[in-house]
């Protein structure tokens, strides 16, 4: 099924209708691709969703994911927090991406069993009326 038809399925129609966003099925606007939340960045298993009444302001559209963190400090924004390439940097001084498949194994399977297989996804919404 493709995406589009996957947000077609989720908005409401109607007076009391919602509109539903997953913002981490969109690219995000400074990515190439979608966010990989799993330690290997292979795959996206985490997500989050906004579920907004028709009456209700603040909270993102699916039309704010094309400009997200774009709103500065305070503003729309989400993001993955990438602890793997926080360790390559601190222990090889080096992006992940540049290690040796050795060196990437071994901190992968370190990260894996010491902090986590998935890394935290995160989500900034502006206060309200701010």
């Amino acid at each position: 099924m493709e995406w589009l038809s996957f947000r077609a399925l989720l908005t409401l129609t109607g007076d009391s209708s919602a509109r539903v966003n997953f913002p981490f099925l969109d690219v995000h606007p400074s990515e190439r691709t979608l966010f990989n939340t799993n330690a290997r960045k292979n795959q996206t298993f985490d997500h989050i969703a906004f579920f907004i009444n028709r009456k209700e302001e603040g909270l993102p559209i699916v039309d704010l994911n094309k400009v997200a963190g774009q709103g500065g400090i305070d503003g729309y924004d989400y993001g993955v927090f990438d602890f793997v390439e926080l360790c390559s940097q601190a222990i090889y001084e080096i992006s992940f991406q540049l290690l040796t498949p050795s060196k990437r194994k071994a901190l992968l399977r370190n990260i894996k069993s010491d902090i986590s297989d998935h890394m935290p996804i995160w989500v900034r919404i502006p206060i309200p009326g701010a």
